[in-house]
Parts: structure tokens; sequence; C-alpha cells
């Protein structure tokens, strides 16, 4: 009897710029699961390591963005489980983290 893949909506940075975390998280992207079907939410906060952890008043347009796709990868790809990799202790990237948690963590198992 056939089952339906568990559909999984990964939320990260993908390179550039290309740091540990975001370099396994393109793996997870581009990888081939048998059970489990993988929707990426990019975040592309910082385009260089620079930029990484700063605020930038950019940044808070692409937040709507990345919380509108998480949304849509929701209700459109019927997304079940939300992988979020939190960021590092920097206060920028914790603040940004809580509130794209507290808009979407709630709409999945």
């Amino acid at each position: 009897m056939p089952t339906d893949k568990i559909r999984v909506v990964v939320v990260g940075q993908t390179p550039p710029p290309f740091h540990g975390q975001g370099i396994m998280i393109e793996r997870i992207v581009n990888a081939q699961f048998k059970d489990v079907s993988i929707y990426h939410v990019r975040m592309a906060f910082s385009g260089t390591m620079d930029q990484v952890g700063r605020f930038q008043i950019g940044k808070l347009f692409h937040l709507v963005g990345v919380i509108l796709h998480i949304v849509y990868a929701r209700i459109v790809h019927r997304g079940q489980v939300l992988y979020y990799p939190p960021a590092g202790p920097n206060r920028v990237p914790m603040y940004r983290d809580i509130i794209i948690l507290l808009a979407t963590r709630w709409m999945f198992a």
C-alpha cells in the first residue's frame, strides 16, 4: 500500500555566503529521500560574511518575505514539518528567529 511522503519545509540560507550551516542546508535541500519531500524557503539575509549578524533595513523586508514563503509552503505544498535551524548567539539573528518562529511555528505539527 503506497504512503504519502512526509513534506518538510526547510528554512535556511544556502550559499553564498559559504559557511558551515549554509553548506549543510544546501546538502539537505539537494538530497533525494525515499519518503520525504523537501520544500526550501531560502533565507538570503546576508550576501557576504561581513553582513552576517548585522542589522540592515532591507533585511526587514526580506523577513516578511520569508514568513510569507513559509506560509505559502505550508498551504500550497501542504508542508507537515518545519525544519528551522537556529542562528548563533548574536542578537539580531536571534530576534529574527524569534519573529519567524512566532509567526509560523504554530502552523506545523
